[in-house]
């Protein structure tokens, strides 16, 4: 957007302003959403009965601001006319409808979009891109259809009255494509650059940022849940846990092992003294003449000769008998 040019064309009785000065043009952006805007339930489920049926705000009606992303300017209702989120995303559960190429227009005067800025209408879940610069539409499809809704109405001081939700009116409607539930949807600008910014602003890993390229028609459904998308990774906590356990775990199995070693050295040396206690004599003392020999019940320098004749001897001190 490098043009500073403002041109007014005029055919027949209808005069239409084209800005395209950069600074100009700044002054309708609503302000930026790099954050992925999310409105309440309330906004879809129920609707506003002016002159048509509309959810959020429609032409000069009752406008709910719970279900679009903050302003930081204040235009009042002319506001509603031309306007536009830089840099922004479309809220969670709106789909872009349509790509900008050239420029967004409404009531006669448009805005140039420059060749590096993706410009989009994000319309609510079933609704379709319906024309003037931000307009949605949603069709009936069923045979029939209940309807909630509520009718604000202004008093004397320009307050709307009639705006709770705790009492809404119901509202049985035949299918028919003439009749439809409108919306001003929320045409976002955004450039390469501003994706970086999405990423950091965005906290859901499972939302993403628009798509250059734009379908012709909102998406039925709304965004994939961050259920479909799982982490293989292990978190921050379980890392901790197992850095403290594996350490721990090491410790107790080495205190473990000491104690049966120290228990098993301990009974070694008990049974050695019990060994050296108990151990049997295998040599006759010196002053039998043991010093190497088996000891016998008696001991004998003759060797044994079974034809000899045996002899019987008695301990010191007795008589021997030969026989």
């Amino acid at each position: 957007m490098t043009d500073t040019v403002e041109s007014t064309e005029t055919t027949t009785s209808i005069s239409t302003t084209t800005i395209t000065n950069p600074a100009s043009i700044a002054l309708y952006n609503r302000g930026p959403a790099t954050a992925i805007f999310t409105p309440p339930a309330s906004c879809l489920a129920t609707l506003t009965s002016k002159s048509d049926m509309y959810i959020g705000h429609r032409t000069t009606g009752y406008f709910d601001p719970a279900c679009y992303p903050a302003s930081t300017t204040d235009r009042g209702l002319a506001g509603w006319d031309l306007y536009y989120y830089s840099p922004a995303q479309c809220p969670s559960g709106w789909a872009s409808a349509t790509r900008l190429v050239s420029s967004i227009g409404q009531g006669g005067t448009f805005l140039t979009i420059g060749s590096e800025t993706t410009a989009v209408v994000c319309c609510p879940s079933n609704f379709h891109y319906f024309g003037a610069g931000h307009q949605c539409q949603s069709a009936f499809t069923s045979t029939s259809s209940t309807l909630i809704y509520i009718t604000p109405t202004m008093n004397g001081n320009n307050q709307w009255t009639d705006t709770s939700l705790a009492a809404p009116r119901t509202l049985v409607a035949t299918a028919d494509p003439d009749y439809n539930v409108f919306n001003d949807g929320i045409p976002i600008f955004y450039q390469e650059s501003d994706l970086a910014a999405f990423a950091r602003a965005t906290s859901s890993p499972s939302t993403s940022t628009p798509s250059r390229a734009a379908s012709g028609t909102a998406s039925p459904t709304s965004r994939a849940s961050a259920s479909s998308t799982s982490s293989t990774g292990l978190s921050t906590g379980a890392k901790i846990g197992i850095g403290i356990g594996i350490p721990l775990a090491v410790i107790a199995l080495g205190i473990v092992g000491a104690f049966f070693w120290l228990r098993r050295r301990g009974m070694q040396r008990v049974n050695q003294m019990e060994l050296q206690d108990t151990s049997t004599v295998t040599k006759a003392p010196t002053q039998y003449g043991g010093e190497n020999h088996i000891i016998s019940e008696l001991y004998s320098d003759t060797p044994y000769d079974p034809h000899l004749p045996r002899v019987q001897y008695e301990l010191p001190g007795g008589a021997a008998e030969r026989r």
